[in-house]
């Protein structure tokens, strides 16, 4: 897994690079967002840990994007003092002070994390597979431990929907307009939270390591959850 350090202060980014090797990780670094971009959108299984107090309203666009692609999961070293705004599932905040072993713990949680998750695409069949639970798109199918799981019509469409953009927020109404039609109208949303709240009641029996979880002022996301908790 590519661990990119961006815009840390040199003792912590000296202390970082060398605990991270020793994991087994490649640390890389940039100075420059879009340079950080760049690298994201062209390389798999990527997580970011950068200095939150650096960014300044310019460059704080360029990270929004960051976080957007693919759900890659970042960490911000952040201030006490700071307000800092957690606009991602796979966004983790760490305060400081901090010891080094805390950032790396998370580390080592991502990389299982992404270890262990498939967002495959091959012979037009399209699959998310994370830990026990596969979602056969295309199959119209999900399965977890090697059995199937039952889901209405309209519930396999919404968890598919999340599925395709795994850890990212997408909004009740969006949700609405792809699968319901653009017909529909704002008081129809809550035909997207029923469908919701049967979706969390049949992946918590089954215990699979995936939640939907509720995205405060964004909508919904499928949240990917490490298999070793």
């Amino acid at each position: 897994m590519n661990v990119v350090l961006a815009e840390l202060q040199p003792l912590i980014l000296a202390r970082l690079q060398q605990e991270l090797v020793r994991a087994g990780m490649t640390p890389l670094i940039y100075s420059e967002p879009e340079d950080l971009l760049e690298f994201v959108l062209e390389n798999e299984k990527v997580l970011v840990i950068y200095d939150a107090d650096l960014i300044d309203e310019t460059k704080h666009n360029f990270y929004h994007k960051i976080r957007q692609v693919q759900g890659v999961p970042m960490i911000a070293l952040i201030a006490r003092r700071t307000e800092f705004n957690r606009e991602n599932g796979r966004h983790i905040r760490v305060i400081k002070p901090f010891e080094i072993s805390e950032v790396l713990i998370h580390c080592q949680q991502v990389r299982t994390l992404l270890l262990n998750t498939q967002l495959v695409d091959r012979d037009e069949q399209q699959y998310l597979i994370h830990g026990d639970l596969c979602i056969d798109f295309a199959g119209h199918e999900v399965r977890y431990q090697n059995q199937p799981l039952k889901l209405s019509a309209k519930e396999f469409a919404v968890l598919c929907h999340l599925a395709k953009q795994p850890n990212q927020a997408m909004s009740r109404e969006a949700l609405l307009s792809e699968i319901w039609g653009s017909t529909r109208t704002a008081r129809d949303v809550r035909t997207v939270d029923h469908q919701i709240k049967g979706l969390r009641k049949k992946l918590a029996c089954v215990q699979a390591d995936v939640e939907i979880t509720t995205v405060y002022r964004e909508g919904y996301q499928l949240t990917l959850i490490s298999s070793h908790r």
